[in-house]
């Protein structure tokens, strides 16, 4: 529209009413937001000491902020001042929100920090599960009037994402008090049980809620999901149908690249390889955004050269760690802050790998550098070539990760519980956890297991036939080499199981002694592992297809009819498969009703594939250019049973306004408008 032609657009995603705003180059879903209905207006002082007060009760800095209600510009211009918020500003009334636009523009302002839309308060415009603050304040003006009975508890939980908060309240001297027993009138009507105080400071009467988090929600800690390398989330939260809950930047990344994602929050380290000038800023980047909402957080470079691929960031709720030289930093997840560094004097040389299981820190040290190997190709093509990564891919060893010192830091005193020092290196690519052991592989020579409580040895094997399997290279396999980074080992109760990228075989070995049980020649070079109910999922049957395999015998037991496509990973929950199709798109298991689905709108980035967590399932960015309808970053949720017919009628979101009495003249016509 004419009074916003720089603002937000509004689109229907998934049936709801959702934001766009165009943030640099990155498109985002209303995000942060923190929600205002006030009556007195406020000069700037005024307004920037009831922002600090409503801010301080929040405790959020970041994200977008919007402000519904008459004549709050100047609340707007103090939380502008006071934060990294981007600022929604909503008022009924054309004639306050053009003064508004007005007040913003000044200082230019309008456009790049701030929107201002005129639109009535209720309903909330915003989708379920993305707001992380509401502010209701309460109050009369001249034309309005707000009280308790104006706002819908039910309403603001809807749009509140897990552990958002709400607070609802008077400015002191407004004319009005928040009274317990009408708050908790209040809260009972909209559903909510049990006692939540109110309170009264000197800028008014104040109530707090928090949505809390609902029960089966998982995180995805690690680079596979947790210390097992078993990407099969457990999170019961999102099931399927899905509908669309934000989309967002980068279009493409620098590669290789991992997610992790916790807290609400998912972290994105892009690596060393640009193929394109568009990926050349998310070189060596850690990317950090809300979980459901996709705003951005905050991004730290990395090391020239890091590499990204492997077990080098562990995310948790309260703290986001990463392998920094010899030792590991500890981030504040919501703004990137550092917290601190664990270091271990005790153990020389460079981390090249990281876990964290039930408050132990266990890391892998190895003397030699990793080399750092930036690469910027510049390519004039739209795609890449396998043959352009960085010059370590094509080593016959590659040169990353491998270490001879394993140990245990107890988070809590930061001190070291242990260390184990191995005569040859240990591959991390070959580290996996589980059962309270430690298994690796040194190349070449033997398999081992170390006891993660004491770091003692339990066992060696030195099996030649087990290791001429692991190696064997690969010869007449489907689908792209891949990257060589990739972890190639499995925990099951039972068995280690080792498929390496460009090697020939998958590989079991038992986890009591390390003996050989079975071995299964592969179809394609890059299938990956999961254990699911008990059984083994890869990809080696004809043309790549997923079979269901005996984990102690490695006999077939079934052929699931769908195969994994590329590079991008096979991952699960509790009711799918995901993997990139064939054709080109997303292809879905159904393990309920076993159904192959397929959606060609969109499909799983290059390594990561399908992330669940946080009751969300997150796909993208991309490493290439095969490009479909939905690009970019995309979250997914559950739909349910809705009905965009049913329950989200178009004709429920128009509003009928007084005509105009004419229509506005153009001052001037010149060659570069539209005919």
């Amino acid at each position: 529209s004419k009074e916003n032609a720089a603002g937000p657009r509004e689109v229907d995603v998934g049936g709801r009413r959702v934001f766009f705003i165009a943030f640099g180059t990155l498109f985002l879903s209303t995000v942060f937001l923190s929600i205002v209905l006030f009556s007195a207006p406020l000069r700037r002082s005024g307004g920037e000491r009831v922002a600090d007060s409503l801010l301080a009760r929040v405790g959020i800095t970041r994200g977008v902020c919007a402000i519904l209600g008459s004549d709050t510009v100047w609340i707007a211009r103090g939380v502008l001042d006071k934060t990294a918020f981007f600022v929604h500003l909503q008022d009924p009334d054309p004639a306050t929100a053009d003064s508004a636009r007005r007040l913003l523009d000044g200082p230019g302002l309008l456009g790049k920090r701030v929107f201002v839309d005129r639109a009535p308060l209720t309903p909330l415009p915003y989708a379920d599960n993305m707001i992380d603050v509401v502010l209701v304040i309460l109050g009369t003006t001249p034309e309005l009037k707000y009280d308790l009975s104006a706002v819908s508890a039910r309403e603001i939980l809807r749009v509140l994402r897990p552990g958002g908060k709400a607070v609802v309240g008077y400015l002191k001297d407004s004319g009005g008090r928040l009274k317990p027993a009408e708050w908790q009138k209040w809260l009972e009507a909209g559903g909510l049980g049990g006692y939540v105080p109110c309170s009264e400071d000197l800028s008014g009467s104040w109530g707090v809620l928090t949505k809390p988090r609902p029960e089966g929600m998982d995180s995805w800690s690690h680079w596979e999901h947790g210390p097992d390398n078993n990407p099969v989330s457990r999170d019961t939260v999102i099931k399927a149908p899905y509908r669309t809950q934000w989309i967002g930047g980068p279009l493409y990344s620098a590669m290789p690249a991992v997610t992790t994602a916790a807290g609400g929050r998912i972290f994105t380290a892009m690596g060393h390889i640009a193929h394109h000038r568009r990926e050349e800023k998310w070189l060596n980047t850690l990317l950090a955004r809300n979980g459901y909402n996709g705003a951005i957080l905050w991004t730290r470079k990395l090391p020239d050269g890091y590499l990204v691929h492997r077990s080098a960031f562990v995310a948790t709720d309260d703290v986001f760690y990463l392998i920094d030289y010899d030792g590991c930093l500890m981030l504040d997840p919501e703004t990137g802050r550092e917290l601190g560094r664990i270091s271990v004097p005790e153990v020389e040389g460079e981390w090249k790998y990281i876990s964290l299981k039930d408050g132990v820190l266990y890391f892998l040290a190895g003397k030699k550098p990793d080399p750092a190997e930036t690469t910027v190709v510049r390519s004039p093509y739209t795609h890449w070539s396998w043959g352009e990564l960085s010059e370590g891919y094509y080593r016959k060893t590659i040169p990353w990760g491998f270490g001879t010192t394993l140990g245990a830091v107890d988070l809590k005193t930061k001190k070291l519980l242990w260390r184990y020092r191995e005569r040859r290196g240990i591959d991390s690519r070959s580290l996996v956890l589980g059962g309270g052991k430690f298994y690796f592989y040194c190349p070449g020579v033997y398999t081992a297991c170390v006891d993660a409580e004491r770091g003692r040895l339990r066992w060696r094997n030195y099996n030649k036939k087990t290791m001429r399997l692991i190696e064997e290279p690969g010869r007449g396999l489907r689908s792209t080499p891949g990257f060589r980074t990739t972890c190639y080992a499995l925990w099951s109760p039972k068995a280690v199981f080792f498929q390496a990228q460009t090697r020939m075989n998958v590989v079991a070995i038992s986890t009591d002694k390390g003996r050989f049980l079975w071995s299964r020649k592969k179809t394609t070079n890059n299938p990956n592992m999961l254990f699911v109910d008990g059984q083994l999922i890869v990809g080696i049957g004809p043309n790549g297809s997923t079979l269901v395999l005996d984990p102690l015998t490695g006999e077939t037991i079934e052929d699931l009819g769908f195969a994994k496509r590329s590079c991008a990973r096979l991952t699960a929950t509790h009711d799918s498969f995901f993997c990139r199709g064939m054709p080109e798109g997303l292809t879905r298991y159904d393990r309920v009703n076993r159904k192959v689905l397929f959606n060609g709108a969109l499909r799983p980035a290059c390594n990561d594939g399908v992330i669940p967590a946080n009751g969300l399932l997150y796909i993208g960015p991309w490493l290439c250019d095969c490009n479909l309808s939905l690009m970019g970053t995309n979250a997914l949720c559950s739909a349910g049973d809705f009905s965009l017919e049913k329950d989200d009628p178009p004709s429920g979101r128009l509003e009928i306004v007084k005509p105009a009495g004419g229509v506005a003249s153009f001052s001037e016509v010149t060659s570069s408008d539209w005919p």
